[in-house]
């Protein structure tokens, strides 16, 4: 994310690929101006966007949905909805695409945020949207204007901290989780 002026920034959401049993998913899409660099990171795979089976959104900013439109054979979850083509399926508990990936409510930066849970052979890898934007802002304090509820965007980050082993940020490079069992809350919950 680039600040630009007070009111104004820059900013392009992570996207993920996972290949899990044979599925093909992607955990958000970007902002309308990735579609090329999409389109070939894909191709680098061996994947045309026909070819992505689920499409995960973390939450609803238009800079983590700006590519949807690519993936028109996907099943799209945004829990608790699930929808493809034009049919839609409300699931009230939280999704498990598969054996190793999960979807988990983590609201607070929005009200309808989620993380995704990967189990790996280096552990569980937590896709999160924008709970946490990049590693760095480990070390800020965010203020009420970033967040639709501050007190649940610092308690499901927490939640995350203890679950995780790497976090996968909405705007950053993948990091590992350290010293897992002496974390302390990321803030006092007002």
């Amino acid at each position: 994310m680039k600040i630009i002026s007070e009111n104004r920034c820059r900013a392009s959401g992570t996207i993920v690929l996972v290949r899990d049993n044979g599925k093909n998913i992607l955990v958000d899409t970007g902002n309308p101006k990735d579609k090329d660099k999409i389109v070939q990171a894909l191709k680098k795979q061996g994947l045309a966007p026909d070819d992505i089976d689920f499409v995960i959104i973390t939450h609803f900013h238009s800079d983590h949905v700006g590519c949807n439109y690519l993936f028109s054979k996907a099943r799209f979850v945004t829990p608790p909805v699930a929808f493809w083509n034009d049919i839609f399926e409300r699931d009230e508990g939280f999704q498990k695409i598969s054996d190793n990936i999960k979807i988990i409510a983590t609201p607070g930066h929005t009200e309808d945020g989620v993380t995704v849970l990967v189990k790996t052979e280096s552990g569980i890898t937590a896709i999160v949207g924008d709970l946490f934007w990049s590693e760095e802002d480990l070390k800020i304090e965010l203020q009420k204007k970033d967040c639709s509820n501050l007190k649940l965007f610092y308690k499901n980050r927490d939640k995350i901290l203890k679950i995780a082993d790497w976090i996968i940020p909405g705007h950053g490079k993948m990091f590992k989780v350290k010293n897992k069992n002496s974390i302390q809350n990321t803030r006092k919950y007002a």
